[in-house]
């Protein structure tokens, strides 16, 4: 992933939001439930012509699409029509997006290993993110990964998961902490373990999903020791050789 910061280009994101917004405004990821989460169109309006020349870090990526995730929703909508379309990236190894940094990849993303997120750090993939191995954020602090299809062999975040069209994992994901949720249209796998989350999916399609409040049973189901910290043991467990 490209570590210069990325140039955004206000006129086109501003003729993309015209052309999505009445799609927006009736997409039940953004609209259902906009009320209750304090989130407007007019708002979104104005962030959309208010887009950063660049983003250098994740802050000044959140401060353009802070709030609720519907916003980080729609912005990615925008996003993908307005710069979407660039050269696909591929990386073999373990890829690091290092502590509240921001990146964004124009095309497609392909990794032939594992995707850890520090914490604050933030990946936008205006195409399909691949990944062989683990995608991994921080236990307890928040990160971001965005595209338009999320596709790993297992993993976790404490962070956000947000896709414009499907996140599919044929192993096991775990959602930790109840700060954040993940939104897509699709959800599709093995097991998804998100009792904590009020996550937004709008079709779920998985073997087994753990919704009942219960660490113990999601450890078990996660294969680590019932005895310790969820988030920091399925965490670490992801980090090891023998899991990546």
């Amino acid at each position: 992933m490209r570590d210069e910061p990325a140039t955004l280009d206000a006129a086109a994101i501003a003729s993309a939001y015209r052309e999505l917004r009445g799609k927006i405004a009736r997409d039940p990821l953004f609209a259902d439930d906009a009320d209750d989460q304090g989130v407007s169109l007019d708002e979104l309006d104005r962030r959309m012509q208010q887009a950063p020349p660049r983003i250098a870090s994740a802050d000044e990526l959140y401060r353009w699409l802070d709030g609720a995730d519907p916003y980080r929703y729609a912005g990615l909508l925008v996003l993908e029509r307005a710069m979407g379309g660039g050269p696909a990236e591929q990386l073999t190894g373990r890829a690091t997006v290092p502590e509240a940094t921001a990146r964004i990849a124009r095309g497609d993303l392909a990794i032939d290993g594992d995707l850890v997120l520090e914490a604050g750090a933030m990946l936008v993939v205006l195409g399909k993110l691949a990944v062989t191995g683990a995608l991994v954020g921080a236990e307890f602090d928040y990160t971001l990964v965005a595209a338009r299809e999320i596709a790993c062999a297992r993993g976790m975040t404490g962070g956000e998961l947000i896709a414009s069209e499907r996140i599919a994992v044929p192993g096991e994901f775990y959602f930790a902490g109840n700060d954040y949720s993940a939104r897509a249209p699709r959800y599709e796998g093995g097991l998804l373990v998100d009792f904590e989350r009020a996550n937004a999916f709008t079709h779920v399609a998985v073997e087994r999903r753990l919704t009942a409040w219960s660490f113990e049973d999601a450890a078990t189901a996660l294969g680590v020791a019932t005895d310790r910290d969820l988030a920091s043991a399925y965490h670490a467990k992801l980090l090891t050789p023998r899991a990546a």
